[in-house]
């Protein structure tokens, strides 16, 4: 896939999330609260990884740091975007985090 944007600020409402590009059995509530306080604390995350078809932007990457901007209140998320369409989010999800973040 193509990155088309680095660092993009979208509006948390614009980001479809897709269950299928949920690698993990589960979301871990625990880190999402600890990211939610680092948010809060003025610590920036790395981006997350959407996919944007020309209509829909898709997450790819990051649902921790996502849910914990949410949980923060926040309106905006800094993303890597990356043209696409939805089928390419869950191909993205599924490679994700082999070498980092929590274990799949």
């Amino acid at each position: 896939m193509e990155k088309i944007e680095t660092g993009r600020l979208l509006k948390i409402a614009d980001i479809i999330r897709l269950p299928e590009s949920q690698a993990r059995v589960e979301i871990n509530e625990e880190t999402v609260s600890e990211y939610r306080i680092a948010i809060e604390d003025g610590v920036s995350l790395p981006n997350i990884a959407v996919v944007f078809d020309g209509e829909w932007y898709y997450l790819a990457d990051g649902w921790h740091r996502y849910l914990a901007h949410e949980d923060a209140m926040r309106e905006e998320i800094a993303a890597h975007v990356y043209r696409g369409v939805a089928r390419d989010a869950i191909l993205y999800a599924c490679g994700a985090n082999a070498e980092h973040g929590l274990p799949r």
